[in-house]
């Protein structure tokens, strides 16, 4: 059996690199500093109006009010930098792949509050498919992220009040995903492409002859 661990650091990196290719990036430098500039702007033409230091507690005053709509342009402008790219970060408080003798499992821990939770109140959910039913593995480049087409078994793990631990099982043909979260993620890419290309190898060249 092998096993993959996600790092949050990694996920938290590719997010910082990400999020500049996003418009919401470039509107939000621009509105922040911007907004940046013109607060320095007023606070600097107020201060050279002043006659003397008595006058300087009276100037803060005007400064502060003249900056209040300027800075929430500012923190507005922040906002919109971080926004983008938000789905690259590593919410689950724990995720990792493991490959074992017969079929390969993305197990994690759901987001708290997030809709995996529910209704049950879910701690951890386990995708199982075996390598024989692998059908197809993409991988995006510019996502970062490898998807596995598949039947497969999705286990949601739950506990009761009397701390009896239970499993609701769901069988489903709908993809799943694997981020770019994992120090090793290119060796873990590499293998599930070649699952995929061992059970469709046909499928696969013709997919590389019609890049070429």
């Amino acid at each position: 059996m092998k096993t993959y661990v996600a790092d949050p650091k990694i996920a938290r990196k590719w997010y910082l690199k990400k999020r500049k290719t996003y418009k919401t990036y470039k509107i939000g430098m621009a509105v922040m500093w911007g907004a940046l500039c013109l607060i320095f702007i007023l606070d600097l033409s107020f201060l050279l109006r002043a006659e003397g230091i008595e006058q300087l507690g009276e100037i803060l005053l005007l400064c502060i009010g003249a900056d209040i709509l300027p800075g929430i342009a500012a923190v507005l402008g922040y906002v919109l930098i971080k926004a983008g790219g938000l789905e690259f970060l590593m919410r689950r408080p724990s995720e990792k792949c493991i490959f074992d003798k017969e079929s390969f499992t993305l197990e994690y821990i759901p987001e708290p509050g997030s809709r995996e939770r529910e209704p049950r109140n879910y701690n951890l959910i386990r995708h199982r498919i075996l390598y024989r039913d692998i059908q197809n593995v993409d991988y995006e480049e510019e996502l970062g992220r490898i998807t596995i087409h598949g039947p497969h078994t999705i286990l949601k793990y739950y506990q009761t009040k009397d701390l009896k631990k239970y499993a609701d099982t769901q069988t489903t043909t709908l993809p799943f995903s694997v981020f770019c979260r994992y120090p090793d993620f290119d060796e873990l890419k590499d293998e599930l492409m070649a699952l995929g290309q061992a059970n469709f190898p046909a499928s696969y060249s013709q997919v590389s002859s019609s890049q070429k």
